[in-house]
């Protein structure tokens, strides 16, 4: 296989991992959410909002290390592979002990008023899930220094499987708090075993190996700290840091009610690109490579195709938003509309924005995203603060909605001075005036009894309306047809 074909597979099997991951997810979180109901699995949200956070500190940098370093060395010094690996596992070890300490602090003086519904069992269940994740995601980043994206696929796949199984089997045998926090735990274990198994069975290495230079120990220093700060700050934008002032200023259903709109809307988003978004970051560099031109015409074109999707997309979730929540998680998360119509629409919105993201990557700009990220960090907590406190749940929908279009939009200004290019605004009128059409045209359908049937019927109908008002308005140029065609080629590397 060419090298171009090595790539574009690697890249299919990463990404199809992380879709397979994120559908399992997504069926899990409504299993977990209907079975415990909205107050209960507001508390579960945020213990696993927490243990994310503590394995974001314990890996943060220490995962994208191993891709890097391990990468380098397989191609100019091999015989220090097994000295990185085992210098990594000691800095994760480290983190990971001071994240113990760090929780348990918190724990302790936060019990009382903050942490009053969580039990110290509970917590110490997390500090275990804690352990047993950071350690599987370990593994995960060793397969991909070996360029062995197979192996994260199997992973992902078989490790999703067996977690859902098990979370059916607690929903109908025990269905409480404290037994599906323990499952979480069981599935860190699960995971582990797994990868560790495909990992040392796929991505071997031989020859004689050598200690450590101090020259390369501290790069490794120097990098985990840099992508520690830029992986916790992404973090606080993206990753539902409401859940933390909610349960300071709101109710405890609203935790519950947040976590559902936020996990529908965050999922629609990832998927929304599909394999596209496989290939925009190889795209975007290869199209740096030849010229500044060719660069400034493939962001313009991958503009178009994005808006091709995210419009839409953005606009039927919305409208749609009471039918989606009622089927997947009943009647008692009927709250949770409002809050899914706005982040479902901010997240459509904000992933156009990765292809501005993407050209900065391209044209080593990391510096300029971490101030940007930075800035975005700052905004969002100062929103998260002022609005939640004086409007709860609707409060937490708007803060987090407004910080991701505020980091869409100063991305995309970047982005643009950079390439010194214009955004197609004909193209975006043309593709807004065929979703509102297409929008008017599922409205005539009259209101089914059953949300299924009101979903299909919509759905059908606002589809084959797009695709006509947008063919009518003329919005598919060639670019944008022939990025269907290299996406939907690309999985035949799969094979």
């Amino acid at each position: 296989m060419s090298d171009k074909g090595k790539a574009v597979k690697n890249l299919i099997f990463s990404s199809s991992g992380m879709y397979v991951e994120t559908f399992f997810a997504m069926i899990m979180s409504i299993i977990i959410a209907r079975t415990l109901g909205p107050e209960t699995y507001g508390v579960y949200a945020l213990l696993i909002w927490i243990s994310a956070l503590g394995i974001k500190i314990t890996n943060g940098g220490v995962t994208t290390a191993i891709v890097k370093f391990i990468s380098e060395c397989r191609v100019k010094s091999p015989e220090y592979i097994s000295s990185t690996i085992d210098y990594l596992r000691k800095i994760q070890l480290i983190k990971l002990c001071l994240v113990f300490v760090l929780f348990f602090l918190v724990f302790y003086v936060a019990q009382g008023v903050y942490l009053k519904d969580i039990s110290l069992t509970l917590f110490a269940l997390l500090m275990l899930a804690i352990a047993l994740r950071s350690t599987y995601m370990f593994y995960v980043s060793y397969s991909k220094g070996f360029e062995n994206f197979k192996a994260i696929a199997v992973i992902s796949s078989i490790g999703s499987f067996i977690y859902l199984l098990i979370i059916v089997l607690t929903a109908v045998f025990f269905s409480s708090l404290t037994a599906f926090v323990f499952v979480y735990v069981l599935s860190g274990l699960i995971y582990l075993i797994i990868s560790k198994y495909f990992t040392l069975k796929w991505c071997k290495h031989h020859g004689q190996q050598k200690l450590i230079s101090n020259k390369l120990s501290k790069r490794i220093k120097n990098h985990v700290s840099i992508v520690l700060l830029n992986t916790l700050l992404i973090f606080l934008i993206t990753k539902e840091s409401e859940l933390l002032f909610l349960k300071y200023y709101a109710e405890p259903d609203d935790l519950g009610y947040f976590k559902v709109a936020y996990m529908i809307g965050f999922a629609i988003a990832l998927l929304l690109p599909g394999l596209f978004d496989a290939i925009l970051l190889p795209l975007m560099s290869g199209s740096i490579a030849k010229s500044k031109q060719v660069a400034a015409s493939r962001f313009i074109s991958s503009i178009k195709y994005i808006l091709l999707l995210a419009v839409p997309a953005s606009i039927y979730f919305s409208a749609s938003a009471k039918d989606i929540i009622l089927l997947l998680y009943g009647e008692s998360y009927q709250p949770a509309v409002v809050p899914f119509q706005m982040i479902v629409f901010a997240c459509c919105i904000y992933s156009i924005g990765s292809v501005a993201t993407s050209y900065l990557l391209s044209v080593d700009k990391q510096t300029i995203i971490l101030r940007i990220t930075i800035l975005g960090t700052i905004v969002k907590l100062v929103l998260d603060y002022y609005l939640i406190k004086n409007y709860s749940l609707v409060g937490a929908s708007i803060a987090f909605s407004l910080s991701l279009f505020f980091m869409f939009i100063v991305t995309m200004i970047v982005a643009i001075k950079s390439l010194k290019v214009r955004l197609p605004i004909i193209h975006i009128i043309k593709v807004i005036m065929a979703t509102i059409f297409s929008f008017f045209i599922m409205n005539l359908i009259p209101t089914q009894s059953f949300e299924i049937l009101n979903l299909f019927f919509t759905a059908t109908l606002f589809l084959f309306s797009y695709i006509i008002f947008s063919l009518m308005l003329r919005c598919w140029g060639k670019e944008e047809i022939n990025y269907i065609r290299q996406s939907m080629n690309t999985t035949k590397y799969v094979f």
